[in-house]
């Protein structure tokens, strides 16, 4: 399925845009995103990305005193500090958000600010668990993992590089524990060289916007650049499946203009990003069925391997 056209930003100004696409090819409806965008001032080779502290989380100080927050699924603006965090099944302590005993619990985080382009980049991360688990790191973009021991006091912290090549744009991270026991995130940071000029994209919002309508106004907006990125949704095989978008609009409020940044990892030629089952699982090349492809140009594509 490909991703919509993107049309340049009309009615700037005053607080409020409004952002323009050309509907895609059998497209039921579109995830419309909008990120705040920093423009970096000079080169620096350790600029924070990204950072949380899940200041919004209340209660007790430890697992065993984590407290539900009901949401089958959904976002967790209520309880972070950067927006965009959706998980399901969670719980929350102070200054900590997870999952609870065997309550299926995961967390994911919005996309981070990764550049492709910058190369390799490290996230801090303080979690805890109960001794004897294992907690689990999935990178649902690049298809990395970490599994990582939790240790007899259950408190993990420390920095994960991930190297150049596996850089991806958008990258998003999921938690959860190994044996579907109590485990919760304290802090995360993502840091990465940065040079003069580079924009940074942090998530903001998203509305669904149905199909033959292609545009959307977004209003109480106090900062100077903004972008969006509609994403394509439709069903294949009775399954939700969405679309990837390769281009940003950069909306600058100031003087009214928008352009539009490419993704840099994309090629001229398109290639497979990722393959998934009917039922939304990532799958590998080794897997036989239906599976649903998603490529780098943003379309996706269904084949049958045997």
């Amino acid at each position: 399925m490909a991703a919509p056209r993107l049309l340049e930003a009309t009615n700037v100004g005053s607080g409020s845009y409004t952002a323009n696409w050309a509907d895609a090819p059998k497209a039921q409806n579109y995830l419309l995103r909008n990120y705040d965008v920093t423009r970096i001032g000079a080169d620096e080779n350790d600029y924070a990305l990204f950072t949380e502290t899940f200041s919004g989380c209340t209660g007790g100080a430890d697992l065993s005193s984590m407290v539900p927050v009901n949401n089958p699924q959904g976002y967790l603006d209520d309880y972070t500090d950067m927006p965009g965090w959706t998980g399901s099944n969670n719980s929350v302590g102070q200054n900590l958000i997870g999952g609870g005993d065997y309550s299926g619990g995961t967390l994911v985080s919005p996309a981070l600010p990764v550049n492709p382009a910058r190369g390799e980049y490290q996230i801090y991360i303080e979690a805890y668990g109960y001794g004897g688990d294992t907690f689990c790191i999935l990178f649902l973009e690049s298809g990395l993992y970490s599994y990582i021991p939790v240790p007899e006091d259950g408190y993990l912290n420390g920095y994960l590089t991930i190297p150049a090549e596996s850089v991806k744009e958008g990258e998003r991270l999921q938690f959860a524990s190994y044996n579907g026991l109590a485990f919760a995130v304290g802090a995360l940071d993502v840091t990465q060289k940065v040079e003069a000029g580079d924009l940074i994209r942090t998530f903001a919002s998203e509305v669904e916007v149905a199909a033959g309508i292609g545009s959307y106004t977004f209003t109480g907006l106090e900062g100077q650049l903004y972008a969006y990125q509609p994403v394509s949704k439709f069903k294949l095989e009775k399954e939700t499946v969405y679309s990837v978008s390769c281009d940003y609009m950069v909306v600058d409020m100031a003087n009214g203009s928008s352009f539009i940044t490419d993704k840099v990892e994309i090629a001229a030629d398109a290639v497979e990003t990722a393959r998934f089952n009917t039922s939304g699982v990532r799958v590998d090349k080794d897997y036989k069925g239906l599976v649903i492809i998603t490529m780098s140009d943003g379309s996706v594509r269904k084949e049958i391997v045997k």
